[in-house]
């Protein structure tokens, strides 16, 4: 159910532009949905497990904590199918949180659930539903109007190139954010470190990736969308080790793009047998002649029915011209 509906909700927009496949998105969530848990998930999931519920009130009875964390399972897992089947994006989050929420009321009543925003209990949950989207909504305002600013007033094929060149920028930004994250957050033993290690150790490796972006990503997506290459995903990793072309180039454009395809070389035609060539002049009889041998112009004498350098003659024989009237009709007689 996580996957239907948390995972979709996170590649939607990646995959309703065409940045990503649904292969493809199913692909990066298997991979980094694992990671991000490991790496990142340990606060979400102590809030969950010990902030939201004060567990010392199950000291005496384990088993009800573990029946209990269990229905949290199926409830949660089950409204979010129910979500999924009618098309509604909601949260796996909100889900938990009201489960949970729900077995420290049935279990203990209103007392055991931990309701004090200084204790990071619920209230301080229900507060991050609120702060969470306007702090991404500010963050993606400013983020896009960079984009619109820099890249997209200008047109097509200029706001492209600039949009590769700027790559590396982003990459700073990106990566940065998750680095100091996992420093301040998600790696145990650096949780309580002091800002003067983990801000620089955030900033080195930001501009670690932002230098990788100019030296890799950035040659790779010219090469790739402008110049047309060929190059599969993994020569990201080398591609400056590439010769240009090697690859080859792409036979297919998109729409719009026919114009710039390279049109075929045709090979010259040469004539495979001569055949005699037919013309017809007002008031003229039909004459023939072949590749190399000169028409007839109105007013001579046509050769009629001769072979390359013959002329037919009476009755049929080669060298004798026959006469002709002012009329170009053959004299009979």
């Amino acid at each position: 159910t996580i996957g239907a509906n948390d995972v979709a909700n996170a590649f939607a927009n990646a995959v309703g532009c065409g940045t990503l496949t649904h292969r493809s998105a199913c692909l990066v969530a298997c991979v980094f949905e694992f990671i991000g848990v490991i790496a990142l998930g340990s606060n979400v999931t102590d809030t969950i497990r010990k902030k939201m519920v004060d567990v010392g009130l199950f000291t005496h009875d384990p088993y009800v904590l573990a029946t209990g964390m269990s229905m949290v399972n199926v409830g949660s897992g089950g409204w979010v199918l129910a979500a999924t089947l009618l098309s509604m994006p909601v949260s796996t989050t909100h889900a938990v949180v009201g489960a949970v929420l729900g077995i420290g009321i049935t279990a203990f009543g209103w007392s055991g659930v931990v309701w004090d925003f200084n204790k990071k209990g619920f209230l301080s949950v229900v507060a991050s539903w609120f702060i969470s989207p306007v702090l991404s909504g500010v963050l993606a305002a400013m983020f896009y109007m960079t984009v619109k600013i820099l890249i997209l007033k200008y047109p097509d094929e200029v706001a492209l190139n600039r949009g590769i060149k700027l790559m590396p920028v982003y990459m700073f930004f990106t990566f940065g954010t998750i680095w100091g994250f996992m420093f301040m957050k998600g790696i145990p033993a650096l949780k309580k470190a002091p800002y003067s290690t983990t801000i620089p150790l955030t900033v080195g490796l930001a501009v670690f990736h932002g230098i990788l972006g100019f030296v890799l990503v950035s040659p790779w997506l010219r090469r790739t969308i402008t110049d047309k290459e060929n190059l599969p995903w993994y020569t990201i990793f080398y591609s400056p080790c590439v010769g240009v072309g090697s690859m080859g180039y792409y036979t297919t454009f998109a729409a719009g793009d026919e114009e710039k395809a390279p049109k075929p070389q045709l090979a010259p035609q040469q004539p495979s047998q001569q055949q005699p060539v037919q013309q017809q002049f007002p008031g003229q009889p039909q004459m023939m002649s072949y590749p190399g041998q000169p028409m007839g112009m109105p007013g001579q004498q046509p050769m009629m029915g001769g072979y390359p350098g013959q002329s037919m003659g009476m009755g049929g024989y080669p060298g004798v011209q026959q006469q002709m009237s002012p009329y170009g009709m053959p004299v009979m007689g």
